[in-house]
């Protein structure tokens, strides 16, 4: 397939295949000459139907251990 062929059949698909909703169609060069390649499209932004939102986080709970223990930890011993 030469280079003005596949542009053609690229642009026959663009305006007649099923998936042309959600799928692009480019010339492309492969071995041997050119093809067609088909590109999944993004839904539009519109069409989304997935909400997102951040929930808020619990407050952190008091820490239990005494002063010494948050500071210096049990790691600490004689040495």
């Amino acid at each position: 397939m030469t280079e003005e062929e596949a542009r053609e059949e690229a642009a026959r698909l663009s305006r007649e295949h099923p998936e042309r909703e959600t799928s692009q169609f480019l010339p492309r060069r492969v071995e041997g000459g050119w093809g067609v390649v088909k590109v999944g499209l993004r839904p539009p932004a519109d069409n989304l139907t997935a909400e997102t939102h951040g929930a808020e986080r619990p407050d952190q709970a008091e820490d239990p251990r005494d002063s010494h223990m948050r500071n210096v930890g049990p790691w600490v011993g004689p040495g």
